[in-house]
Protein backbone atom coordinates (compact mmCIF):
# COMPACT_ATOMS: atom_id res chain seq x y z
CA UNK A 1 0.00 0.00 0.00
CA UNK A 2 1.60 3.00 -0.80
CA UNK A 3 1.88 6.86 0.94
CA UNK A 4 -1.13 8.38 -0.82
CA UNK A 5 -3.63 5.13 -1.02
CA UNK A 6 -3.15 4.96 3.04
CA UNK A 7 -4.18 8.69 3.13
CA UNK A 8 -7.31 8.57 1.30
CA UNK A 9 -8.44 6.00 3.94
CA UNK A 10 -7.49 7.98 7.00
CA UNK A 11 -10.99 10.32 6.82
CA UNK A 12 -11.61 12.50 10.10
CA UNK A 13 -15.40 13.13 11.06
CA UNK A 14 -16.72 16.19 9.99
CA UNK A 15 -17.18 17.72 13.48
CA UNK A 16 -13.33 17.38 14.15
CA UNK A 17 -12.62 18.74 10.20
CA UNK A 18 -14.90 21.85 11.64
CA UNK A 19 -12.99 22.05 14.81
CA UNK A 20 -9.45 21.82 13.35
CA UNK A 21 -11.00 24.56 10.89
CA UNK A 22 -12.33 26.94 13.76
CA UNK A 23 -9.12 26.19 15.26
CA UNK A 24 -6.97 27.08 12.51
CA UNK A 25 -8.43 30.04 12.07
CA UNK A 26 -8.32 31.53 15.57
CA UNK A 27 -4.75 31.07 16.18
CA UNK A 28 -3.90 31.97 12.14
CA UNK A 29 -0.16 34.20 13.18
CA UNK A 30 -1.95 37.27 11.63
CA UNK A 31 -4.20 37.44 14.44
CA UNK A 32 -1.56 36.77 16.97
CA UNK A 33 -0.08 40.28 17.18
CA UNK A 34 -4.20 41.34 17.26
CA UNK A 35 -4.21 39.05 20.87
CA UNK A 36 -0.99 40.25 22.02
CA UNK A 37 -1.97 44.24 21.80
CA UNK A 38 -5.67 43.42 23.32
CA UNK A 39 -3.89 41.90 26.09
CA UNK A 40 -1.47 44.14 26.39
CA UNK A 41 -4.25 47.36 26.19
CA UNK A 42 -7.19 45.90 27.98
CA UNK A 43 -6.24 42.91 30.25
CA UNK A 44 -3.18 44.12 31.85
CA UNK A 45 -3.15 47.85 32.47
CA UNK A 46 -0.01 48.70 33.71
CA UNK A 47 1.24 48.96 29.94
CA UNK A 48 -1.27 51.66 28.71
CA UNK A 49 -2.16 53.29 32.04
CA UNK A 50 -2.35 57.04 30.61
CA UNK A 51 -4.77 56.10 27.21
CA UNK A 52 -8.47 56.41 27.74
CA UNK A 53 -10.47 53.38 26.14
CA UNK A 54 -11.11 55.59 23.34
CA UNK A 55 -7.26 55.17 22.54
CA UNK A 56 -7.18 51.85 23.33
CA UNK A 57 -9.73 51.03 20.88
CA UNK A 58 -7.83 53.05 18.20
CA UNK A 59 -4.36 51.14 18.98
CA UNK A 60 -6.00 48.00 18.27
CA UNK A 61 -7.77 49.18 14.87
CA UNK A 62 -4.87 50.35 13.88
CA UNK A 63 -3.14 46.80 14.49
CA UNK A 64 -5.58 44.86 13.05
CA UNK A 65 -5.43 47.51 9.78
CA UNK A 66 -1.98 46.94 9.65
CA UNK A 67 -1.71 42.85 10.64
CA UNK A 68 -4.51 42.06 8.62
CA UNK A 69 -5.05 44.28 5.57
CA UNK A 70 -1.96 44.73 4.70
CA UNK A 71 -0.84 40.91 3.86
CA UNK A 72 -4.06 40.55 3.01
CA UNK A 73 -4.19 42.97 0.16
CA UNK A 74 -0.02 41.59 -0.83
CA UNK A 75 -1.81 38.17 -1.36
CA UNK A 76 -4.59 39.30 -3.47
CA UNK A 77 -2.60 41.60 -5.87
CA UNK A 78 0.27 38.81 -5.95
CA UNK A 79 -2.46 36.36 -7.14
CA UNK A 80 -3.97 38.83 -9.93
CA UNK A 81 -0.85 39.61 -11.12
CA UNK A 82 0.05 35.94 -11.75
CA UNK A 83 2.71 35.54 -9.57
CA UNK A 84 1.10 32.99 -7.48
CA UNK A 85 -1.78 30.09 -9.05
CA UNK A 86 -3.96 30.27 -6.14
CA UNK A 87 -4.56 31.68 -2.36
CA UNK A 88 -5.70 28.14 -1.19
CA UNK A 89 -3.66 25.29 -1.41
CA UNK A 90 -5.20 21.77 -2.92
CA UNK A 91 -4.71 18.27 -1.86
CA UNK A 92 -2.41 16.88 -4.35
CA UNK A 93 -1.13 13.98 -2.68
CA UNK A 94 2.49 15.28 -3.13
CA UNK A 95 4.39 18.27 -0.73
CA UNK A 96 6.46 18.88 -4.07
CA UNK A 97 3.69 19.89 -6.26
CA UNK A 98 2.16 22.50 -3.87
CA UNK A 99 2.50 26.04 -6.04
CA UNK A 100 3.71 24.49 -9.25
CA UNK A 101 1.55 25.06 -11.91
CA UNK A 102 -0.46 22.25 -14.07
Amino acid sequence: MNAINHLEENKFPGVLKFIAHVFSYLFHPLFIPLYITYFLAFIHPDYFAGYAVQQKTWLLIRVAYTMIFFPALTVLLLKGLGFIPATRQRASGSSAAVGTRT
